[in-house]
């Protein structure tokens, strides 16, 4: 460790607080480096460099004061850290009347520097591992190798299967939530899986986890815990399962991301895996000219469908098309339910039993769904 003034000065501004007694900090070359006598700074501290050489601390009374240029009478002990000597602290008096102070000193500075190189490997490993999952997020396809070595060297575990969890706010992440997104990551990463890491993507907070036998129910049941605190501000969860490396990986988190979108616009849900909704991720992924053709062959006439009618196509398609099932949950008759759906088959000229008009119709409402959030932005 290098000791600079931004990392001693602190330290010997806080000892200053409990001490009436000057406090230098001198590097490894002997030049001080922090002072309560601001005007001794980067001034050679031959005292320090006797310490240095020694590797033991050095007693300097007023008499021998003239004899170690930039030095004062005082007390000069070695600062070690992992079992290296790494600079000087110096208390500035006489020696008797000090000297009690200077073993309290060097504690101190030693037990200060120790918790801020700490601190520094945190950020370090933070903005590392950052910037890895920037780079498996990105749109365009990663260096493999690179993002292997890489995970290698900070210690994340992509050689299993594992698990990828997407956690955001329904509305988009936009300045007004910052505050809320600070809040849920903060919270999540008190209550991470053993081996996660947590990092944060543009619209989302990334978790990943090794899990070699993922289960759903258990993912789940983290994410209703990470969700809990914040209900109120609509928070929600994409979840999949990945392949052990990189590329499996990075295919679970555009699964993850893709489960995000379709949970934005589907009101109805908080939490959910790409498993289960593997039909409307095609969909969300098809070509453009494709999207192009279901708007002619539907949209306009769809405009005729009124909100009722609407809600109870999706309620038939959540439950698999099963009649009995739908008119249970909307608690209507049977008569109802096949008016309503008679109505749609007439005004868009699909009928949602038959299979084939039922995936169409599945597949426009999906889109048209996809599409209501970039309309109201426009």
């Amino acid at each position: 460790m290098r000791i600079t003034t931004q990392l001693a000065q602190p330290i010997v501004d806080r000892l200053l607080e409990i001490l009436d007694y000057n406090v230098n900090i001198m590097n490894d070359a002997g030049v001080i480096v922090a002072s309560g006598e601001p005007e001794r700074l980067n001034e050679r501290h031959e005292g320090a460099l006797e310490v240095l050489r020694r590797q033991s601390e050095l007693v300097i009374t007023g008499a021998q004061a003239h004899e170690f240029a930039g030095s004062k009478a005082g007390v000069n002990l070695p600062i070690q850290f992992q079992q290296h000597i790494v600079g000087v602290v110096g208390i500035t008096g006489e020696p008797n009347e000090i000297y009690p102070f200077a073993n309290l000193a060097k504690t101190t500075v030693e037990l200060l520097l120790n918790q801020a190189f700490l601190s520094q490997q945190q950020a370090y490993r933070y903005r590392a591992l950052q910037t890895w999952v920037d780079e498996l997020t990105a749109p365009t396809a990663p260096d493999v190798r690179q993002l292997e070595a890489a995970a290698d060297a900070l210690a994340i575990e992509i050689a299993t299967p594992g698990t990828i969890c997407l956690i955001s706010l329904r509305s988009l992440p936009e300045v007004g939530h910052i505050a809320d997104m600070d809040a849920i990551y903060d919270h999540v990463e008190r209550h991470l899986p053993p081996n996660a890491i947590c990092a944060r993507t543009k619209r989302a907070i990334f978790l990943a986890w090794p899990s070699e036998t993922p289960s759903q129910e258990n993912t789940e049941r983290f994410a209703e815990q990470w969700l809990k605190p914040f209900l109120s501000r609509d928070a929600i969860c994409a979840i999949a399962s990945a392949n052990a490396g990189v590329e499996g990986y990075r295919r679970a988190y555009i699964q993850a991301s893709h489960t995000m979108e379709l949970l934005r616009v589907q009101t109805s849900k908080r939490i959910a895996h790409a498993e289960t909704m593997r039909f409307e991720r095609f969909v969300l992924t098809l070509d453009e000219n494709l999207k192009a053709e279901l708007n002619d062959t539907i949209g306009q006439l769809w405009t005729g469908v009124d909100e009722v009618e609407q809600s109870t196509l999706m309620c038939y398609f959540t439950h698999a098309c099963n009649a009995a099932q739908t008119a249970q949950s909307l608690h209507i008759h049977r008569n109802t339910l096949t008016y309503r759906l008679d109505r749609i088959k007439a005004i868009v000229g699909l009928d949602p039993r038959n299979f084939h008009d039922a995936t169409l119709l599945y597949m426009f409402v999906i889109h048209h769904q996809l599409q209501r959030p970039s309309q109201a932005n426009q």
